[in-house]
Order: structure tokens, then C-alpha cells, then sequence
């Protein structure tokens, strides 16, 4: 089991390899041995969430049925706070939101990631479309039980690996002043949500989680 120190510095090396800065000086993130992460049941029900989140973003008229179609397959109660005042209002979604919710798909892809439902994560450099990852997920409004049920978690040392990694590269794009970075820093900041809230960093839940660096 590697130490949080080493993990840390075999994510420098790696940075330096292929000219991403960074900061010695940054801290290590939590030991293995301390971790405890989301199941991987837990995982499976947050992308079928985001996924129908992103959904609603595109089609805003259907926000009722995707309500009725998550409570009869009994996810609506993982459903956040926030995510349900998204869910219910009556109102057009303002621009704003609507950027914000499409975002989803990169934490979307992160989590598919971490209960082996795709096997390589790229560099954060492209945006993921919905279309990329949706032969993924269970039928439109069909059962998930065999989504949920047939999901595995990532060794733990794989997800801190990559914690790791997106935490250095966060801190590498935030201060990319300017702009010759080739990572993205949108897709990072949601990566690195997305895997926050896998290793309950600080215990939070998914409308708290932050993103420090």
C-alpha cells in the first residue's frame, strides 16, 4: 500500500514528465489506510441521476415524468436538495443553470470510471457529450437494477491515484495565468468534485463538496 507521501510524489514525477507544473509544497491528500469510499451501488445511483439531470437540461418538458420514473425505481431519495428544486420547478431553466447542469456529464464520466464502466480516463483535455457515455447507462425510463446491481469499485489505490493527480492538476490549471496549459480547467474542477465526493473527503455530501487546492 503506497503512502499518501509516495503517491504524491509519483504524481510529480509523472507532471514533470509531460511539462505540467507544480508546487512541492502542496499537501499530500488522505492516507489509503484512512479512506473509506462510496459504494459502489451508491455511485451507479448518482450517474443515473446526473444522467436524467443532464436530460432535463435538454428536454425541460419532461422534468414530471423523469420525477415519477425516480421515485418508481426508488433513487428519488438519493436525489440532493438542490437537485430536487432542478427537478420540480415550474420554471425555465436560466442560462446560467443550464451551463452549470450540462457540466454534469464530466463528473458523470469520472464516476463511470470508478465502478469500471469505462476502462481508460483520458487526460482532461476534450469534453465528454452525453452521446459519448449514454450506450452505457440502463434504457431511457427501463429498470436500473442491473446497472446498480452489476457495479464494482475501482481498487482504492486506483481512485486515490487518480484524486491525487486531478488535485496537483486543478492547482496546475487555476494557476495557468496564461492560458498555455493544454488540461481543461472546467473538466478538471468537475473531475475533481465527482471524486471528492467518491472518497467522502470531509464527509460531505454532493451539494457541499469543495474542490481545494
Amino acid at each position: 500500500m503506497k503512502t499518501a507521501l509516495q503517491r504524491k510524489l509519483i504524481t510529480e514525477k509523472f507532471l514533470r514528465e509531460i511539462g505540467i507544473p507544480f508546487i512541492e509544497h502542496l499537501p499530500t491528500i488522505e492516507e489509503e489506510s484512512e479512506t473509506v469510499l462510496r459504494t459502489a451501488q451508491e455511485i451507479a445511483e448518482r450517474i443515473i441521476i446526473l444522467s436524467y439531470l443532464c436530460y432535463i437540461g435538454e428536454v425541460e418538458e419532461d422534468k414530471l415524468d423523469v420525477v415519477k420514473y425516480l421515485k418508481k425505481e426508488k433513487l428519488w431519495d438519493s436525489v440532493t436538495p438542490i437537485e430536487k428544486k432542478q427537478f420540480l420547478t415550474t420554471s425555465k431553466f436560466e442560462q446560467q443553470e443550464l451551463i452549470n447542469i450540462s457540466w454534469k456529464a464530466e463528473c458523470i464520466w469520472i464516476l463511470l470510471w470508478t465502478i469500471k464502466k469505462i476502462e481508460v480516463l483520458e487526460m482532461p483535455t476534450d469534453e465528454i457529450q452525453i452521446e459519448d457515455f449514454i450506450e452505457l447507462l440502463p434504457d431511457f425510463m427501463e429498470t436500473t437494477k442491473h446497472f446498480i446491481e452489476t457495479s464494482q469499485l475501482r481498487y482504492k489505490s486506483e481512485i486515490l491515484d487518480q484524486s491525487d493527480l486531478l488535485y496537483r492538476l486543478h492547482w496546475a490549471a487555476k494557476n495557468d495565468k496564461s492560458h498555455e496549459l493544454s488540461i481543461n480547467r472546467s473538466i478538471i474542477q468537475e473531475r475533481h468534485y465527482a471524486i471528492n465526493w467518491v472518497t467522502c473527503y470531509e464527509n460531505l455530501n454532493w451539494d457541499e463538496i469543495t474542490v481545494d487546492t
